[in-house]
Parts: structure tokens; C-alpha cells; sequence
């Protein structure tokens, strides 16, 4: 199964592959220095109808994580594109007939990681960095959190659709961190 996971922001990291697998993650800057939120989601828009509109690569199913409430970002502005970019995910996937899933942040995160909730939102990008380059996800030197946020889903709706992730699996379990 052909899945896309987000990790929504004005810089969103994606992973799009078969589930099964462990595609390297990637980011789409969408915020842009003096652009409006309408832009930011407009332009995730256009880069969904790009990747949909080509049946090789369109997903059977989207994974992005469930929005924040407004008190839980880092500012207004956050706030803002966040709700934004979710509506523009949730009608360009509609236009395709594609299902989008939301869990919440700690549950894929617990899944990924061992551990749902950390006592910092830095503690928990960290983690979720050495998670993905424990899974296979990202290079040892790669330490960009965007894309590990992403894997993190990936990983989450492998085994929710229980994928062949026997590997991944069994290692969960001996997670370090």
C-alpha cells in the first residue's frame, strides 16, 4: 500500500512510499519569508496535485498528524498555516478519493519512539530523530527533525495497517531511548 506521511508546518517533512518499506524522508519548505498562510497552503496544494496527479506515485492513503490546538503552537502565525495547511490537505486529497488519518502527536510518537510524551518538545524532536536513524529511516548524520516527525507517522500507519515491518517490529522493542 502506497501511503504519504506529513508532518504539517511551514516546513513539512514527508515520506512517500509502500508501506513495508522505509523510504528517506523529505521536506517541502511552504512558508515563505513575507508570504500570508494562504500562500503556505497554496503552494502544499499545488505540491499534493503534482504528486496525486501521477498515478505511479499517488498514495492509496495520507497519514499527517492532528492539529495542535492554538495554545499548543509556538505563535499566532504557527497557529495560522497549521489550520491552513490541514484544509488544503484534506481538499486536495478529496479530489482524489484519498483517505487521511490523524492520530494524535504522542500516539505515533509512542509508537516510533517507546514513549508518547517527553518533558520538552526539544527532548521529543530528538528522539524522534534517533528513532528514525534507528529504523533505517535517515542517515546517522542527518539530524533534521522535520523529516523524523514524518518517518514517525510512516512507521505509525505500518503498523496500524500492519505491514510487513517485521524487522521494525521486533527492533521497536529494544529502542535505546
Amino acid at each position: 500500500m502506497r501511503a504519504l506521511a506529513l508532518d504539517l508546518a511551514g516546513r513539512t517533512g514527508f515520506v512517500l512510499g509502500d508501506l513495508g518499506e522505509r523510504p528517506k524522508p523529505g521536506v517541502l519548505s511552504v512558508a515563505v519569508e513575507k508570504g500570508t498562510s494562504d500562500l503556505a497552503a497554496a503552494r502544499l496544494g499545488c505540491w499534493l496535485r503534482d504528486i496525486f496527479s501521477d498515478p505511479a506515485k499517488r498514495p492509496e492513503i495520507i497519514v499527517a498528524e492532528r492539529g495542535m490546538p492554538a495554545g499548543g503552537q509556538k505563535g499566532g502565525y504557527a497557529s495560522e498555516v497549521q489550520q491552513k495547511l490541514h484544509g488544503a490537505l484534506a481538499a486536495v486529497a478529496a479530489c482524489y478519493n484519498i483517505e487521511v488519518v490523524k492520530p494524535a502527536a504522542s500516539t505515533a510518537r509512542k509508537a516510533f519512539t517507546g514513549r508518547g510524551t517527553y518533558s520538552s518538545r526539544e527532548e521529543a524532536k530528538a528522539a524522534s530523530v534517533r528513532a528514525a536513524i534507528f529504523h533505517g529511516f535517515m542517515d546517522k548524520w542527518d539530524r533534521d527533525n522535520d523529516k523524523a516527525d514524518a518517518a514517525g507517522l510512516f512507521f505509525w500507519l505500518a503498523l496500524e495497517k500492519g505491514s510487513r515491518l517485521k524487522v521494525l517490529t521486533e527492533a521497536r522493542d529494544m529502542i535505546p531511548f
